[in-house]
């Protein structure tokens, strides 16, 4: 299980850094964040999560689920103390990440 506590957390990570970017004000954010590949990063990372947690919920249990929304909320709190550089990294990353956590998830290919 610590392969899927690993990517949840990552989601969690990537769904913070999207809620958190999406709150800045036009003058602190990036210029790429304000066109159309920032706000479709924001979001494929916060429908990302969403997504992966209801596969976990087909694929086992409602207790997995749980846990498995426990888990992207600790990554969320974890994104809320990272730098805000850090926050804009992993946000410009967000679809990769997203679609390569979610083929591994739905058996496309194993990471």
């Amino acid at each position: 299980m610590g392969f899927y506590f690993v990517v949840f957390v990552i989601l969690g990570l990537v769904g913070g850094s999207a809620l958190k970017s999406s709150r800045l004000s036009l003058v602190n954010a990036p210029f790429w964040l304000q066109g159309s590949y920032g706000q479709l990063a924001i979001f494929i990372a916060g429908l990302s999560w969403f997504a992966a947690s209801i596969t976990i919920f087909f694929q086992y249990s409602f207790f997995w689920f749980c846990i498995s929304v426990a888990e992207v909320v600790l990554g969320s709190i974890i994104s809320v103390f990272l730098p805000a550089a850090l926050n804009f990294f992993l946000l410009l990353l967000a679809p990769v990440i997203s679609l390569v956590i979610l083929g591994a998830l739905w058996g496309f290919w194993y990471i």
